[in-house]
């Protein structure tokens, strides 16, 4: 996705967050669209990490939030990821991410349970990393 013309002033207006995450809208200046595309693309250029939880997950890796089996809900590059003492899984408000959600600011550093405020029906987290 680009905008039409012509090109809106703020560049949070250019780009939403699988642009942001992929890295197709600073590369090739364009934004993957949620659903088919997205699927494409993940399936084409990204080999599947696991689940957040995996040991295998890295810094700048992309955290996909899937709503239900096949819905990609939401994107973003994760910063950290940390683990609850006592192996309680995954501690959401230390789990750093950059995350933009639409055309609103690219948030830089922000908590994994704030972007889960901002999607409330999100039911599985899969981290990617470009092949």
């Amino acid at each position: 996705w680009r905008p039409l013309a012509p090109i809106p002033v703020n560049p949070n207006h250019r780009f939403f967050c699988h642009g942001y995450s992929l890295g197709t809208y600073f590369t090739h200046g364009y934004s993957v669209l949620s659903g088919v595309e997205m699927l494409i693309v993940l399936a084409d250029e990204y080999v599947r990490i696991g689940y957040l939880d995996s040991p295998h997950v890295q810094a700048n890796d992309v955290l996909v939030m899937w709503h239900g089996r096949t819905e990609i809900r939401h994107s973003a590059k994760i910063v950290n990821r940390v683990m609850a003492a006592g192996g309680g899984g995954v501690n959401d408000g230390l789990t750093l991410l950059n995350s933009k959600t639409g055309t609103g600011p690219l948030k830089l550093g922000v908590s994994l349970a704030t972007v889960k405020q901002d999607y409330r029906d999100l039911t599985s987290f899969e981290v990617y990393r470009p092949a």
